[in-house]
């Protein structure tokens, strides 16, 4: 794992509140064609991360996943990380329910800002309501 990207998941974390865990995710192109036509009326491209909230044991190996509640993502910012094409840092809003201990997942919208490798599908992503 990069050492930068854990660096710069932890200061997004310390500012903004809790660094939660990408999964599973889109494609590279998914992700560039999502910000291209986030401002678009007509044309909409649906994206999905699968973000971890909790684990059902402490080795996440071996535990089933709790995934947190977010839907409806739009893209408005997406930066290459690093030359590979894959490494990507990305920023938009959403809606989701950061509080998982409340059983009424009733969504809210956020902002957000995530590391998200495109290869592996995996990264760091972190939100605060708006």
């Amino acid at each position: 794992m990069d050492t930068n990207m854990c660096t710069v998941g932890q200061i997004a974390a310390e500012v903004t509140g809790r660094q939660y865990k990408i999964i599973g995710g889109p494609s590279v192109d998914r992700v560039w064609d999502a910000a291209k036509y986030c401002r678009s009326e007509k044309d909409k491209i649906n994206i999905e991360f699968h973000i971890a909230a909790a684990y059902t044991s402490r080795d996440p190996d071996t535990a089933d996943v709790i995934l947190l509640p977010v839907d409806d993502f739009i893209i408005e910012g997406v930066h290459q990380e690093d030359g590979s094409g894959f490494c990507l840092m990305i920023d938009g809003r959403c809606k989701a329910n950061l509080n998982t201990t409340n059983q009424a997942f009733e969504k809210y919208p956020c902002r957000f800002v995530a590391f998200y490798n495109a290869r592996n599908r995996i990264g760091w992503f972190v939100a605060e309501k708006i």
